[in-house]
């Protein structure tokens, strides 16, 4: 994907996980149970009860990462002024107010689409985005770590309950990815990798580094497990609110009253242990 973010990997491997990630339990009392167990997580608003610490049957604990695709859309009269934002990219245009809305993780991105990402964890840890091309024969780009660099948040990639990082951030020029897919590129596939502590091998810089592919099987092999994921139909189109970019930018985090993130992964990990999942983003043709 060409975007500011880079771009084999052992193909049967990774159709494997990122089916697993694509499993689908679409019973809405199932995703009610699962805002429950991540939200709670999430700090509690002052002068407002926390959602009781009893899980009930069936719940998981805080192996769970959430992810929100944001589309831009032109901005309408009823959107919020703090979350819109101008785009400008040629000298013989205006600025364009653009708002972030939601779509399922599994939707098709078309050419020229701008977008941006959101990532909360229900743990405390440090987050690592791998991107990597797919390609119509089933082959893949070499991986590139595309999350952190110090152009993003100066290099912090701390995630905490109620603090999603949105990549790339507000104040990245520009704020937004916007795909433009080689003919044969069916789908930007990213690895989203949280971990208790940061990686000792890992320098973060200025750029998107190139992995070496055995590395990024390393980490499937010692960290991949079943992973199943919940999309939440009913705010699907929602635009971006205030509080969310406010938990974002760090001014204030999101708590059990705001939206949970758009799509819902369930990892199948130890307390204590890395939280790996594979996000194809679909590519329309």
């Amino acid at each position: 994907m060409r975007t500011n973010i880079g771009h084999l990997q052992q193909a049967a491997a990774l159709v494997a996980i990122a089916a697993a990630a694509c499993a689908q339990a679409p019973e809405p009392a199932t995703r009610a149970l699962w805002d429950s167990t991540f939200l709670r997580n999430r700090p509690a608003q002052k002068k407002v009860s926390r959602v009781p610490q009893a899980v009930a049957s069936g719940a998981t604990d805080d192996a769970f990462v959430g992810l929100t695709v944001w589309r831009l859309r032109r901005s309408r009269p009823a959107d919020e002024l703090g979350v819109r934002m101008f785009v400008h990219e040629h000298v013989d245009e205006h600025d364009t107010e653009w708002t972030p809305e939601r779509v399922p993780a599994d939707s098709l991105l078309t050419a020229g689409q701008m977008f941006r990402l959101s990532i909360e964890t229900a743990r405390a840890g440090y987050l690592y985005i791998v991107d990597r091309d797919q390609y119509s024969d089933g082959s893949f780009s070499d991986p590139r770590l595309i999350f952190p660099t110090l152009r993003t948040r100066g290099g912090n990639n701390r995630v905490t309950p109620g603090a999603p990082v949105e990549f790339p951030a507000w104040d990245d020029h520009p704020p937004y990815l916007r795909l433009v897919p080689s003919q044969s590129q069916v789908a930007a596939v990213l690895t989203l990798v949280i971990t208790p502590q940061p990686l000792a091998n890992i320098t973060i810089g200025e750029n998107a580094p190139k992995l070496d592919p055995r590395q990024l099987a390393e980490w499937e092999s010692k960290w991949g497990s079943q992973t199943t994921r919940l999309d939440a139909d009913h705010t699907v189109g929602h635009a971006l609110t205030v509080a969310e970019k406010a938990a974002a930018t760090g001014v204030q985090p999101l708590t059990i009253h705001d939206p949970a993130p758009q799509t819902l992964y369930k990892v199948e990990a130890k307390e204590g242990h890395p939280l790996l999942v594979t996000v194809p983003l679909r590519i329309r043709k």
